[in-house]
C-alpha cells in the first residue's frame, strides 16, 4: 500500500483530517514520517506558511520529487513554493481530482507535477525576515572590525582616547540593531506554533 505523508501545522487536524480520510478511502496509507513514504502531501493553511518545521520538509521533500502540495484556506502557499501547481481544497469547490492525479502520478510513475515557473531552494531562498541572521553575522563581524581599528587607532596614538567614544558608540547601535533583529527572528518561530 503507497504511503503519503500528511505535512502541516500540528495545530490545524480539525482542517486536514478529511484530506486524511479521503487519502484512506483511495487506498493510501497515510505516514507520520516523510522518511520512506511514496509521497509527500503540504497542506498550506496561515499557520504551516509560520512554521520553519513545514517549509523545512516540504523542501526536502521537493528535491526528492515526491512533493504535492494544496491550500486549505485559499491563499497562495509561500515562496518559492508559489511556483509549484497548488489544489485548493478550500471552500465548496474542492479540486480533490487535481490532487490525487498529482500523488497517483508520483506513486505510480515516480513523475512529480511540472513547476509552473523555476524554482530554486539556495542559500539566499529564505524569505528575508528568517534570512536575517546573515545580516546579523555580517553586521557583528564589521562591529568586532571596527571596535578592533578603534583600540589599535587608539595604541598607535592615531585618534584621541575621547575620540574613541564616537566610535565605539557606532559598534554599540550595530550590536543593538542586532539584538534587535535576533530577538524578531525568535518572536516568529515562537508564534508559528512549531
Amino acid at each position: 500500500m503507497p504511503a503519503v505523508y500528511v505535512l502541516s501545522s500540528g495545530l490545524d487536524h480539525n482542517l486536514t483530517k478529511p484530506v486524511i480520510d479521503r487519502l484512506q478511502s483511495l487506498g493510501y496509507a497515510v505516514s507520520t514520517t516523510g522518511y520512506g513514504a511514496d509521497a509527500v502531501l503540504t497542506l498550506w493553511t496561515e499557520r504551516a506558511r509560520q512554521s520553519p518545521k513545514v517549509h523545512e520538509e516540504s523542501a526536502r521533500a521537493f528535491d526528492r520529487q515526491i512533493y504535492v502540495q494544496a491550500t486549505l484556506d485559499g491563499d497562495a502557499p509561500p515562496r518559492p513554493f508559489e511556483a509549484l501547481p497548488c489544489a485548493n481544497l478550500g471552500g465548496e469547490r474542492a479540486a480533490y481530482g487535481a490532487l490525487e492525479d498529482a500523488i497517483a502520478r508520483i506513486v505510480n510513475e515516480r513523475t512529480p507535477p511540472a513547476p509552473l515557473r523555476e524554482v530554486r531552494f539556495g542559500v539566499l531562498s529564505t524569505p528575508a525576515v528568517l534570512g536575517a541572521p546573515k545580516l546579523v553575522l555580517i553586521a557583528t563581524g564589521a562591529a568586532l572590525a571596527a571596535f578592533a581599528s578603534a583600540l589599535t587607532a587608539v595604541q598607535s596614538s592615531a585618534i584621541a582616547t575621547s575620540q574613541l567614544q564616537i566610535a565605539l558608540s557606532g559598534v554599540i547601535g550595530v550590536c543593538g540593531l542586532c539584538a534587535v533583529l535576533i530577538g524578531y527572528r525568535l518572536w516568529a518561530i515562537r508564534r508559528s506554533g512549531d
